[in-house]
């Protein structure tokens, strides 16, 4: 990834499949691991919008 950054390609990569793994107590944040956590890429995941406009009820998705 860090080669093709290197050589100005834009990397997208997965936040990974943890979900809201709460195992740690954190309701799934902090979850996002190798290679979503490289600060060289786009890291994209998925989000549970409740199927409203509003985002005080939005949460990481299963």
């Amino acid at each position: 990834m860090e080669r093709a950054w290197n050589a100005g390609i834009v990397v997208v990569v997965s936040a990974g499949n943890e979900g809201r793994n709460n195992s740690v107590g954190t309701k799934g944040y902090g979850t996002i691991t190798s290679p979503g956590n490289d600060p060289l890429v786009i890291t994209v995941g998925a989000v549970f919008t409740g199927g409203n406009w509003w985002d005080a009820d939005d949460r990481i998705t299963t």
